[in-house]
């Protein structure tokens, strides 16, 4: 597994329904239903709400302490180790396993690696005790090949309320914080049926001042239209990310529709100052390239007034809008740590002689998680 990215207990794990016969007498009579894994997960969850605000990539998501991660520093058996490395390089080649994951007391094994620049998963299964017993598994039913990189999903083995599974973990939408699990279930001898659980929450933008020039009637202008800014942008970033995935034509950043001949003269001087400046400052293509595609210049009209604005966001916005902002005295000192979030810059309109930008106000837009929406899961048919 790659150290840049730990295995988080987001991924999920379902059970296969376990029928309860109870066999009577009477002719007809039918076994009660039992609620699936994912079922029972998802009810776990809602009685504990506040573990479901929690960031799913973070060290203690919403599923723990119900999805426990499988481990892949558990040391194997000699001869366990060389079944699955005989095996793996038989079927892979010259792709190498990067290791092994482990669910010791359920006897399974999962060698994997990451292959390409979207970090997508590549698994192969096993179960035994010992090199003699241990045999190679099919795929589980529905598994994908899920990719860091492109959707933030990954896969492993886990245990799902006891229950051993293999589990895939990621968001609903691209950029989203909206979660979902699939599980399927280890039986023992089988996969058993999948299902998944969602978790959708809602959210809330708060805005923080980080910079006011000397007109506080722009800041408190600018202020207003931003959580409608930052909605617009995180919605944006999740096209432009679903586009730059499926090598579709990347979209452009509009806040306020489309722009006619004087708004689109004043985003390319826009984009012609912030050139230079990173210029300036040592941006070389293709880093220049990018940090001027980061940077989102758009005309903004607070009370009837032109001006410029810019928006940028991801891990971290500041360190991209130093290209273009590069003074403490608008951004602050750079932290020690990236900071994400979105930022929005509020510059005087640039007239056709200006060679510079000059920020007015910049806020700084957090998104928080504020509730939880729905918690459902999802059986798949038989």
């Amino acid at each position: 597994m790659s150290p840049n990215l730990p295995r988080v207990a987001t991924r999920m794990g379902l059970m296969a329904a376990i029928a309860a016969a109870a066999i009577h007498s009477s002719a007809g009579a039918k076994s009660p239903t039992v609620p699936s894994l994912c079922t029972r997960l998802a009810t776990q969850i809602r009685h504990s709400p506040g573990a479901a605000l929690k960031d799913p990539n973070s060290p203690s998501p919403a599923w723990q302490p119900w999805v426990v991660s499988g481990d892949s520093d558990q040391p194997l058996r000699y001869d366990v180790y060389r079944r699955i490395a005989a095996a793996w390089q038989s079927q892979m080649g010259p792709l190498v396993m990067q290791g092994i994951e482990t669910l010791p007391k359920a006897d399974l094994f999962m060698g994997f690696a990451y292959v390409g620049s979207l970090h997508c998963l590549s698994p192969m299964f096993f179960a035994g005790k010992t090199g003699d017993t241990l045999h190679r598994l099919g795929s589980p039913a529905d598994a994908t090949s899920p990719c860091a990189m492109s959707d933030q999903s990954d896969g492993g083995l886990a245990t799902v309320l006891g229950q051993p599974a293999y589990i895939e973990s990621g968001s609903l939408a691209p950029n989203g914080t909206d979660s979902s699990l699939l599980v399927v279930p280890w039986l023992g001898t089988a996969w058993g049926q999948s299902c998944t659980v969602s978790i959708r929450v809602t959210h809330q933008y708060p805005v923080r001042l980080q910079y006011c020039g000397s007109d506080p009637a722009v800041c408190s202008a600018a202020r207003q239209v931003a959580p409608r800014l930052e909605r617009q942008y995180e919605a944006y970033s999740a096209e432009w990310l679903e586009a730059f995935n499926t090598a579709m034509p990347l979209p452009k950043f509009r806040f306020n529709g489309e722009l006619d001949a004087p708004d689109r003269m004043l985003v390319a001087r826009a984009q012609h100052i912030a050139r230079s400046a990173a210029e300036a400052h040592g941006a070389r293509a293709p880093l220049l390239d990018t940090i001027l595609m980061a940077f989102d210049f758009f005309p903004l009209r607070l009370d009837h007034k032109l001006y410029l604005g810019a928006v940028t966001g991801g891990v971290n916005p500041a360190e991209t809008a130093r290209w273009f902002v590069p003074s403490e005295q608008y951004l602050g000192e750079a932290a020690d740590k990236p900071v994400p979030g979105t930022l929005f810059v509020v510059y005087q309109a640039p007239g056709a002689q200006s060679h510079e930008l000059q920020p007015l106000a910049v806020f700084g837009m957090h998104q928080q998680t504020s509730g939880v929406e729905s918690i459902q899961a999802s059986d798949a048919s038989p």
